[in-house]
Parts: C-alpha cells; sequence; structure tokens
C-alpha cells in the first residue's frame, strides 16, 4: 500500500487508504521512530473528517481535512484545481475513487446536480407594486422577478431594502 510524508509535517503520513499515521508525542514534542495511527475527527459543522497535525520544529498546528491530504498525496492535479469534490455526494466517502480535483464553479454545479444544493435557502420571496402602492404581483426569489420583469434583481433588492425608492417603476417589498 502506497504512504506519503505529509508537506509541511513531516512527522506525519498518510496511506491510500486515508489512515494518518504520525511519530510525534504532543505532550513531550519529541519525534520517535515508532508510527502510530492518528484517529479522526468528523467536524460535524461541515461533515468532513479531520485530524490537528502538529510541525515539530515550528510547532504550528493545523486541522487538516482528510480528503484534502488524501488528494494531495495521491490524486494528480495538472490544471491545479483548488478544491477537492466527493463524485458522489457523501463527505464521509474518502476513496480515492471517490474522490477528484475542482474548481469552485465545478464544485458548485455538481452540489446541484446531484441535488445536494438546491439553493432554494438562498431564495427570498418578493412582492411587486405599482406607484400607487397596488399590488401587482408575487415572486419566489429575485431571479425570477428579473426574468419576467426585465427589471435587474439588484435593483429591486435595493428597493426592497429601503436603499431606493423604485426599480423598473415599480415598488418592491419582501414577503
Amino acid at each position: 500500500m502506497k504512504e506519503s510524508i505529509i508537506s509541511d509535517f513531516p512527522e506525519y503520513k498518510i496511506n491510500e487508504l486515508g489512515e494518518v499515521y504520525s511519530r510525534y508525542k504532543f505532550k513531550t514534542n519529541i519525534v520517535t521512530s515508532e508510527w502510530r495511527l492518528v484517529k479522526p475527527v468528523l467536524d460535524k459543522g461541515v461533515g468532513y473528517y479531520l485530524v490537528t497535525l502538529v510541525n515539530a520544529k515550528t510547532k504550528v498546528r493545523k486541522n487538516q481535512f482528510i480528503h484534502r491530504l488524501l488528494c494531495q498525496a495521491f490524486v494528480p492535479n495538472p490544471l491545479n484545481k483548488p478544491h477537492v469534490n466527493h463524485i458522489d455526494g457523501n463527505k464521509q466517502n474518502n476513496s480515492l475513487s471517490n474522490l477528484e480535483w475542482a474548481t469552485h464553479k465545478e464544485n458548485a454545479q455538481h452540489a446541484v446536480d446531484t441535488g445536494l444544493n438546491t439553493y432554494t435557502h438562498c431564495e427570498k420571496a418578493v412582492f411587486q407594486f405599482d406607484t400607487e402602492g397596488n399590488f401587482i404581483a408575487e415572486f419566489k426569489s429575485l431571479q425570477e422577478a428579473n426574468n419576467v420583469t426585465g427589471v435587474a434583481k439588484q435593483n429591486i433588492s435595493k428597493v426592497a431594502r429601503g436603499i431606493r425608492p423604485r426599480a423598473g417603476n415599480f415598488v418592491w417589498k419582501y414577503k
């Protein structure tokens, strides 16, 4: 099985299964010749497994996600893409066959394509009124209002937030 020393943290190595080993002892700040398994922790806020690494020389501590360490060690990145994508959408599946390098846009699009993110939480309903205050329509989002009326969504938002009085000769209010 392949192993790779983790750059910036030479007292640690990772194998193809995502197991991280250390020869650094926290309490005594000693580097030994014996490698021991480091138990990963699930970061419940983001859903990824991570380990805390310490550089024995600089004493710099850093949390590192297992999926990123795996990709840095074993997945070529000729286009220098900055993000790691879990192909099956499971953030805890760190199998090498499930990881790929991606741009931010590719990663976000993958989340939408696989149904992991619908962005409906970003939608805010908006009401359209004429200048006399008569209700005209309700739209599920600024984008929908923009598409139907041709009024720029950023201008609709400014009216709904009270920054300007009108946009497209309409008054707009959030639901």
